[in-house]
């Protein structure tokens, strides 16, 4: 259990780095291996195009209704084209 100001951005667990990434009510988060800085780069890219593309209301009406109704071919384009 955490407790502290703000959010918390990296986890370090062995070898593998876990990113956190808020955006509106949500969390994105991105495990890797290696170095973080551009791996972190590459997951704000992606929550800001998810915020400015229609997915984000996607997101919205999940948190909303419990329905699961994402665009996932919409979703997979774009973790393709920034990863």
């Amino acid at each position: 259990m955490f407790s502290s100001k703000g959010y918390l951005e990296r986890v370090k667990y062995q070898e593998y780095t876990i990113i956190l990434e808020p955006f509106g009510s949500f969390i994105c988060s991105y495990v890797i291996r290696g170095d973080s800085y551009l791996a972190s780069k590459r997951l704000i890219k992606l929550t800001d195009e998810i915020k400015s593309s229609p997915l984000y209301a996607d997101f919205e009406e999940i948190k909303n209704s419990g329905l699961v109704t994402l665009d996932y071919d919409r979703m997979k384009d774009m973790i393709v084209e920034i990863f």
